[in-house]
């Protein structure tokens, strides 16, 4: 076996070719994944790209048809293009998956807001 580097960088670092090889690579080794897609129709629409945007957002939504981020970048991509039709079929979408989950108690905070309103009803007087 050979020894393996991974160098790692932020994508922001990376000129746009090699992002978007990167991602193309993600998206052939993870075929089921909206995640490159996403990066692709980001990169697309930075070069003033829109239509291969589109396309890239068209992919991501249809790999994760309850991924409010594909969603919402398609619908924004639609709005963009002036197709307002698709922009709101894609906010219907948005607005029928179900809600994220509420986020779990912080049991410090909790901890803190209970003395507080210790506090406010023990006044020494």
């Amino acid at each position: 076996m050979l020894p393996c580097t991974v160098e790692w960088r932020p994508c922001s670092e990376l000129d746009d070719a090699t992002r978007r090889a990167h991602f193309h690579d993600a998206a052939r080794l993870a075929a089921q994944s909206q995640f490159p897609w996403l990066g692709l129709g980001r990169s697309a629409l930075s070069r003033g790209d829109r239509a291969t945007a589109r396309a890239n957002f068209e992919e991501a939504a249809a790999r994760a048809p309850r991924d409010r981020t594909a969603r919402s970048e398609l619908a924004r991509i639609c709005f963009l293009m002036g197709d307002l039709e698709a922009a709101a079929r894609e906010q219907e979408q948005i607005a029928k998956l179900p809600q994220l989950a509420p986020e779990m108690p912080d049991p410090i905070l909790q901890s803190i807001d209970q003395l507080k309103r210790r506090s406010q009803t023990c006044r020494p007087g």
